[in-house]
């Protein structure tokens, strides 16, 4: 990687991500804080440790000068099940929305008695739990360009698609013709423009 002018780095808060402190942070586990960019004031203040999430590394690497960075999957808006999986010939399910096959719903009064769409186990959706990750909203507001794969595949890739376009956040799919749902390159979602069949150094320039 870098003869392409790409170095890898780690992010994390708490320490100065020393081999030592990698191995302590993988040591932690689950102990370890999720840290996205409200959190990261509160971890340093403590003097505690934290794994950054794609909020978190967007923050620290706009302090840092960093301009472009890679990352694997970014959150998005959560669905109220996961979706079962299928053979790669099957459409995703987060196509649904996308093909314009709107979802079943129950009567209004129905929604009105169990306090909002909710699924078999009572579990909301995002339209009633408001359960976004704040990844989207650093991804609006902090200028620094990210490389993923696309939305993690649990979650609601077409509402998630919808949140970026209102917030005026570019989610194009680059030498591709779908957007993709992270272990997948085909999400059933079409891009936000056309595939980017220009040289990577248009998006990220410098």
């Amino acid at each position: 990687m870098p003869h392409q002018r790409a170095l890898p780095l780690h992010a994390g808060a708490g320490g100065r991500c020393s081999d030592a402190d990698l191995e302590q942070i993988a040591r932690l586990g689950g102990a370890a804080r999720k840290t996205g960019a409200r959190d990261l004031p509160l971890v340093l203040a403590r003097g505690g440790n934290g794994a950054t999430t794609v909020s978190g590394t967007m923050w620290l690497a706009r302090m840092a000068g960093i301009r472009v960075f890679v990352t694997g999957g970014i959150g998005g808006v959560h669905r109220c099940r996961p979706p079962a999986l299928s053979p790669s010939s099957a459409p995703h399910p987060s196509s649904e929305a996308c093909t314009g096959a709107a979802p079943a719903r129950a009567p209004s009064s129905a929604r009105r008695r169990r306090g909002g769409a909710r699924d078999e186990r009572g579990r909301r959706g995002a339209e009633e739990s408001w359960d976004v990750s704040a990844d989207l909203t650093e991804l609006a507001r902090t200028p620094v360009t990210v490389v993923c794969a696309g939305v993690k595949s649990i979650l609601d890739i077409p509402r998630t698609l919808e949140f970026l376009e209102t917030h005026s956040v570019a989610a194009l799919a680059f030498k591709a013709d779908a957007f993709p749902a992270f272990f997948t390159a085909d999400s059933g979602c079409p891009p936000q423009a056309p595939p980017a069949r220009f040289p990577p150094r248009t998006l990220c320039p410098g």
